[in-house]
């Protein structure tokens, strides 16, 4: 008689594969409200007035640190502790999420702004393009070329010379396509917001040269070390939390 073949096999559970599917799916949270509440705190009033930066530096960290949810998650935060202020909030992070886009990658801009479109209220979105109804072209250009040059302040021009001498259609097109119609474009967010943006944009990227620019170009728009420091302060905060790894030290002023 031939003997059973011993199965040690165990039958499967049929719960079992949607468990792990549900385990794998669930992802930790980084901005937890106790979280966000100690990066609030970096902003205090004794260095400035502005209450609604660090939100700012956050939403464009979060971003380029490819962690779009979050974005969604610290606006969640906003409607439930300042709700008095989520409408502007809203049109700020949205806005900086577009300027931090053209230093960090459109695509992360794309699943930012997804991501948060999906949490404001309709009442609070905006319908209609802020640069539809922009001055014109000319005056455009010369609004950019103004911007650059106040963020570069002495050293523009070679600025714009190592640009022409990597790729003419580099520096054509940083100041043509980039920062004329939008860096320079302060209806929403301030020039010294901007130049928050691009910091926290940078910091996550590991460029050094580029952030060592934005850092000085904050000061040429109005900043002080002291909100600069909380800005770069916040950004290392959120990177370390999204496992930023960087080769050698963060630049700073």
């Amino acid at each position: 008689m031939a003997r059973r073949r011993r199965d040690n096999h165990q039958p499967q559970n049929p719960h079992c594969k949607h468990r792990a599917k549900t385990t794998i799916d669930q992802k930790r949270m980084l901005a937890t409200p106790s979280f966000l509440s100690s990066l609030r705190s970096r902003f205090p009033s004794s260095i400035s007035n502005d209450r609604t930066s660090w939100y700012l530096v956050s939403a464009v960290t979060f971003s380029i640190c490819n962690y779009p949810e979050e974005v969604a998650n610290l606006f969640r935060f906003l409607l439930d502790e300042e709700s008095e202020n989520a409408s502007l909030a809203a049109k700020k992070i949205s806005e900086g999420l577009l300027k931090a886009g053209l230093t960090g990658g459109l695509p992360k801009a794309i699943n930012a702004l997804t991501e948060l479109g999906k949490v404001v209220p309709a009442e609070m979105r905006q319908t209609t393009p802020y640069r539809l109804l922009d001055i014109s072209e000319a005056e455009r250009q010369t609004r950019g070329e103004e911007y650059f040059k106040k963020t570069y302040g002495k050293i523009s021009e070679r600025v714009l010379d190592n640009l022409h001498n990597a790729y003419p259609d580099l520096a054509y097109t940083a100041v043509k396509h980039i920062y004329s119609p939008v860096l320079s474009y302060t209806d929403v967010i301030s020039a010294k917001e901007t130049s928050y943006v691009l910091i926290s944009s940078l910091i996550p990227q590991d460029v050094n040269p580029q952030l060592k620019g934005h850092l000085r170009g904050g000061l040429n728009q109005g900043a002080t070390r002291e909100e600069i420091d909380a800005v770069r302060s916040i950004a290392m905060s959120i990177c370390e939390v999204c496992g930023v790894k960087w080769r050698g030290e963060v630049a700073n002023l």
